[in-house]
This record gives C-alpha cells, structure tokens and sequence, in this order.
C-alpha cells in the first residue's frame, strides 16, 4: 500500500494531474471535488455515491489512488442517506453493486441521518 500523502504531496500531484490532463474540464473538476469530498466524508460514502468505474476513471485523470488518501469513514459519513441505510440494513455490498437501490444514493442531509429516516427514504424518489 502507497503511502498516504501530505496536503502539500496531494495538491502537487493534483497540479501535476491538472497540467497534463487534456479533456473535458468538467470532468477534471468532478475527479477533484470527489477526491476531496472523499477525504471529507469517507471512502465508503463515495464507494456508494459512485460506481467503481467512475472512480477508477477518476483515480486515473489524478494519478492518485482514492482509497490509499482517505479514511474508510468520517465523523461525516451519517450525513449521507445511501450509508446510514447500510449501516441499517447491513446490506453495504449489494448497495454498492447495485443490487439494492437508494432514491437518494447521491444526496447528504443536514444533519446526521438518523436509522428511521434512512429506512424511510429508500424508496422515495422525493
């Protein structure tokens, strides 16, 4: 396992990514706000947030290997409703396969999402 990078190890090799990357800009910014938001809220909300290839795709344009740079999770992962609903239903893997769907795989609350209003939302496209 590589070493986990210091901020300054990380925003050069963001600034190196940056100036060799040559494509679709919004993409650059999607790799680089998910490689921060992931620092913030944990590998296993963007592990759900996301689809592997998506992120490998990402991992790529930055050279940096997403799950080496984060924690598995963060006083802030609750905030998201697809990982309070795995932590309820203990169904992690299949959520991330796609097995199981989340109206809200995508969404962070406010607050800490609480058991009952996990269960409540997984169905609701609201």
């Amino acid at each position: 396992m590589a070493k986990k990078l210091t901020d300054a190890e990380l925003n050069a090799a963001i600034h190196e990514a940056v100036a060799k990357y040559h494509g679709y800009v919004p993409t650059l910014e999607a790799a680089i706000g998910a490689l921060f938001l992931g620092k913030v809220v944990g590998w296993k909300v963007l592990l759900l947030a996301h689809n592997r290839s998506t992120l490998n795709k990402y991992e790529k344009i930055l050279g940096v290997n997403f799950r080496e740079q984060m924690e598995l999770t963060t006083d802030l992962s609750r905030k998201s409703y697809i990982y309070a609903f795995a932590e309820k239903t203990k169904e992690f893997w299949k959520l991330v396969r796609g097995e199981i769907s989340h109206a809200k795989r995508t969404w962070l609350a406010k607050d800490e999402v609480s058991n009952a209003v996990a269960q409540k939302t997984q169905g609701d496209d609201s």
